[in-house]
C-alpha cells in the first residue's frame, strides 16, 4: 500500500467515513451494499447474453460515469480540493479509493495535462473474477470503471473526456490498462473505441437532477 492509498485509509478510518448504523454500510456518507464479486460477474455475463456486448458495454458505462462523478465531488469536499484543486494530486487520491472499495490496485502511468491525456493500468479484481468464471474475453469487460475514470478525469480537467480500456485481464493480459483523452481525439475509425461509445450518451444526463457540483456538467 503507498503512502497515499494509506493516508487515504488512515483518515477514512480516523473520521468514521465508514461505518455500519441502523443496518446500513456508509462509505463517506453514502449508503451501499456489500455483495461478491461472483455475482457481479453473473450480472456482467447476463447483461451480455441478454441485450448484447454494446448494450451491456453502455449500460455499465453510463453507470459508472454516474458514479465516478459524485466519488469526485464528494472527494473534492472531504480532502479540501474545493477552492483551488491540484489537478495531478487529485487524480492521484481519488484513483486510491480504487483500494478501499475493493476494484482493485490502479496507478496513473501518465498524467500528460498539457495533452490532455491520462494512462491508468492496474488490476481489475472484476476482470480477474470473470475470467475465473467464464474464462477468457473476446473484449474487455470493465466498462463501469471506464465510466468512473472518464467522469473523474472530466471533472478535474473541466473538459469532455473519454476512457477506453486498451487491454483487459478478462482477454489474458496481466493488467488492465485505461486511455483517457478529449472526446473530438478519438478517430471515428477506431473499432475500439466505437465497440466502447455507449448509445445515448446523454441518457444519464437527462434522468438526473445534479446539485453541489464543483465543475462545469460534463
Amino acid at each position: 500500500m503507498n503512502k497515499l492509498i494509506q493516508s487515504t485509509t488512515e483518515r477514512t478510518l480516523r473520521f468514521h467515513w465508514i461505518n455500519l448504523k441502523n443496518g446500513k454500510l456508509n462509505l463517506w456518507g453514502v449508503p451501499g451494499i456489500m455483495t461478491p464479486l461472483s455475482i457481479n460477474s453473473y450480472l456482467w455475463e447476463l447483461l451480455k447474453r441478454r441485450y448484447g456486448e454494446k448494450e451491456r458495454a453502455s449500460f455499465l458505462y453510463l453507470i459508472g460515469k454516474e458514479q465516478g462523478l459524485h466519488a469526485t465531488n464528494l472527494f473534492i469536499k472531504k480532502f479540501g480540493f474545493n477552492k483551488s484543486p491540484n489537478k495531478k494530486k487529485l487524480l492521484d487520491l481519488i484513483i486510491s479509493q480504487s483500494e478501499i472499495t475493493g476494484h482493485g490496485v490502479f496507478k496513473w502511468v501518465r498524467k500528460d495535462l498539457q495533452n490532455n491525456l491520462i494512462i491508468g493500468k492496474g488490476v481489475s479484481n472484476m476482470a480477474k473474477s470473470y475470467r475465473e468464471l467464464f474464462g477468457l474475453s473476446s473484449c474487455p469487460i470493465d466498462h463501469f470503471l471506464r465510466g468512473v475514470v472518464t467522469s473523474i478525469v472530466s471533472t478535474i480537467l473541466k473538459r469532455k473526456m473519454f476512457c477506453i480500456e486498451k487491454e483487459c485481464i478478462s482477454m489474458g493480459k496481466k493488467e488492465c490498462v485505461f486511455v483517457v483523452k478529449p472526446l473530438e481525439e478519438f478517430s471515428s475509425k477506431d473499432q475500439l473505441f466505437i465497440s466502447q461509445f455507449p448509445k445515448e450518451s446523454d441518457f444519464i444526463d437527462k434522468i438526473t437532477y445534479r446539485k453541489n457540483n464543483f465543475f462545469n456538467k460534463i
